[in-house]
């Protein structure tokens, strides 16, 4: 979590005003927070940056991991482009890792939309491609064809769902539902 001012810091804001623990999942489940053990799991993201480093193993990042953005660098507070300079920041330290080069896969979404008509993958143009409710979502992994776009509707339960599946975890709420799809087209032989 950036700007996570340390380790399971549980209250509702970081002093600074950019960490907002309503964007920490983990934060929400009763068993993380009662347990010193899984909430030491929530880091403050720069403790991932060092793991991520030229020449650091890809055995140093854990099989799992989820960042979140503060409410400056998300879009929320501040501009898309302020946004947009530290997400190409931290993709290309990601994708500059042993870890993502090892089989590394990195999804980004959004958790809302800012336009009811939604956001045209193929151009990041706001308002032209659909009903609404449309959040932009990027599949990042080495050896997938760029540009690769499915037709195929998931929404976060695919996510959940997906990052279940990957880790044998029972499904929770409406991942496990019949018409939940997880994100596996991309991972096919169909879609090399």
């Amino acid at each position: 979590m950036e700007d996570l001012p340390a380790p399971c810091f549980l209250g509702p804001q970081s002093p600074n005003g950019l960490y907002a623990e309503k964007h920490d999942p983990f934060a929400y489940y009763d068993d993380v927070r009662s347990s010193a053990a899984l909430c030491d799991h929530i880091q403050p993201l720069s403790t991932l940056t060092p793991m991520l480093a030229p020449g650091a193993p890809e055995s140093a990042v854990p099989r799992f991991v989820w960042v979140t953005p503060n409410l400056c660098d998300d879009g929320h507070n501040c501009s898309a482009q302020t946004s947009g300079v530290w997400l190409t920041g931290f993709v290309n330290t990601v994708t500059a890792s042993a870890a993502w080069r090892e089989g590394g896969a990195m999804i980004v979404t959004w958790d809302e939309g800012a336009t009811n008509a939604g956001i045209d993958p193929a151009t990041g143009a706001l308002g032209s491609s659909g009903s609404g409710g449309n959040v932009l979502t990027l599949v990042i992994a080495p050896g997938l064809r760029a540009g690769l776009q499915v037709d195929t509707r998931y929404d976060h339960y695919s996510l959940l769902r997906t990052i279940e599946d990957a880790f044998g975890l029972p499904l929770l709420g409406a991942a496990g539902d019949a018409s939940t799809t997880p994100i596996s087209a991309f991972w096919t032989p169909a879609s090399s």
